[in-house]
């Protein structure tokens, strides 16, 4: 069996959080995309920013240089080599063949011996976790994991992988961990934390299917379904809810690095630190109550340049 890695990437909540306990424990993995229409941010508003900061619109999105096997919904965009689908208000459930153990979803933990594979796969405590960035909303909404339609309208896609190897990573201009703190605080002291913006699943299979159906009716609405058979480097599978110039970023830089643009002056800056105004979206899949203030969102220096759309971890139920 060959190794595939599903990168997700963008603003979502993830769960179920990692219990401290070596071995695995019970998925599936769950990523939770917000519904993201532009409109000015919640910094922008209460600091009386001119010109106002604005989040922009985001969209789910699953991109690959992989080709689809026969019967596969077509690309909604191409460009090559890469697909492009636009999963927007519909559920994605991963399938691997063979069939995974969803009593095996595994978290990378420095702490914990046998934990950590593969090797560039980081700590997933280098994710952000509103359990301590706000304790109070610290966990997600029921509702948001909700299968029976119609799903709540505050969900753009919600994605569900059995189980794997799960990190923290980053590339490109992310590719380093840079120190954030999280602004304005909703602790009696200020977050500190190296954060890393993506969460990447590793799995050993031969075999990927993906089902989607609608958050609205609940029907099937369609399949992707590809090979994983290349034994010398993982096949990549992308999963984000990017701005719209997300996508085109990440195939810039993967395809020709030397020429890709990078994106600057999308975020706000105060003190030599570039702010993540569009982590504010998280909040809305949230349990808890919104109180109109500040939402704490992660601020890193910048020297690390701008560190867009980092996703976090959160309670589920109990936990």
């Amino acid at each position: 069996m060959s190794e595939l890695r599903i990168m997700f990437d963008g603003i979502m909540i993830y769960g179920p959080p990692p219990v401290d306990t070596p071995g695995g424990q019970d998925g599936p993995l769950h990523a939770i995309m917000p519904r993201i229409e532009r409109h000015e941010s919640r910094y922008s508003k209460l600091n009386h920013i001119k010109p106002p900061h604005y989040i922009p619109e985001h969209t789910p999105v699953i991109f690959t240089k992989l080709a689809p096997l026969p019967g596969s919904r077509t690309p909604d965009e191409v460009q090559k080599p890469y697909s492009i689908w636009y999963p927007k208000r519909q559920r994605v459930q991963f399938r691997f063949s063979p069939s995974a153990d969803p009593s095996d979803l595994r978290y990378v933990r420095d702490n914990i011996p046998g934990t950590a594979s593969p090797s560039d796969l980081h700590d997933i405590a280098k994710l952000a976790d509103i359990r301590k960035v706000w304790p109070d909303r610290g966990r997600l909404r029921r509702e948001m994991l909700e299968e029976k339609a119609p799903v709540s309208h505050l969900v753009a896609c919600q994605v569900f992988v059995p189980s794997g190897h799960v990190g923290s990573h980053g590339e490109f201009k992310k590719a380093d961990e840079a120190p954030a703190e999280f602004q304005p605080p909703r602790t009696p002291t200020p977050i500190q934390q190296p954060l890393l913006p993506q969460l990447v699943v590793s799995v050993k299979t031969e075999r990927v299917d993906i089902d989607m159906y609608s958050l609205d009716t609940g029907e099937h609405v369609a399949s992707l379904a590809f090979l994983i058979n290349d034994p010398a480097s993982p096949s990549i599978l992308r999963v984000v809810n990017a701005d719209p110039n997300g996508v085109t970023y990440v195939i810039e830089h993967d395809l020709d690095p030397a020429h890709a643009q990078e994106l600057s002056g999308t975020k706000p800056k105060m003190l030599q630190h570039f702010g993540d105004i569009d982590f504010e979206a998280c909040y809305a899949l949230l349990e808890g109550h919104d109180d109109g203030g500040g939402l704490p969102i992660p601020w890193v220096p910048d020297r690390y340049a701008e560190r867009n759309c980092n996703g976090a971890m959160a309670g589920t139920g109990g936990t």
